[in-house]
């Protein structure tokens, strides 16, 4: 078990204490992580514990830093409630027969697909009118709260 300070890591850079009393404002500050395991700290190549100050935005520490960034900062939409997403209703023989082409990228989402009592679906959708491969990506979270990723190529043949 380490037995010292702990290592101070801004922004992805190891620091030093005199360092960052040099160049960093409390106000600076946008999030504090601390690691006590082993796991992470290894990224650095130190032994914990690891302090990891993150400004925001990164562009405001230290004024003569060379603006070397090794990391890439992403900001989360988090939680986003389900929205319908178009598809053509081809309900009725004026629709069917719409001499207007279909040329849709996104042919179909669907963000709330449930699982019968078999744990199976069925989802019915209309392709666009180009023959292609594509490709059908299934995602989601199981009732275990289990992660879900299937992936499938398809061939879409016009039907004339």
């Amino acid at each position: 078990m380490h037995r010292g300070p702990a290592t101070i890591v801004l922004n992805g850079q190891l620091r030093t204490y005199q360092y960052l009393a040099q160049i960093l404002h409390i106000s600076e500050i946008a999030q504090v992580d601390v690691y006590t395991e082993h796991g992470i700290t290894m990224l650095w190549g130190v032994f914990p514990p690891v302090i990891v100050l993150t400004t925001w935005p990164p562009e405001t520490w230290g004024a003569d830093e060379k603006k070397k960034n090794y990391f890439k900062y992403l900001l989360p939409l988090g939680y986003q409630h389900p929205v319908e997403f178009y598809s053509p209703q081809y309900d009725t023989p004026e629709a069917r027969n719409n001499l207007t082409e279909d040329l849709r990228t996104t042919i179909y989402w669907k963000p709330n697909v449930l699982l019968d009592d078999k744990n199976s679906a069925t989802v019915e959708f209309y392709t666009a009118d180009t023959p292609t491969a594509c490709s059908i990506v299934i995602e989601g979270i199981g009732s275990s709260g289990n992660l879900i990723y299937h992936r499938e190529k398809a061939v879409i043949k016009v039907e004339l």
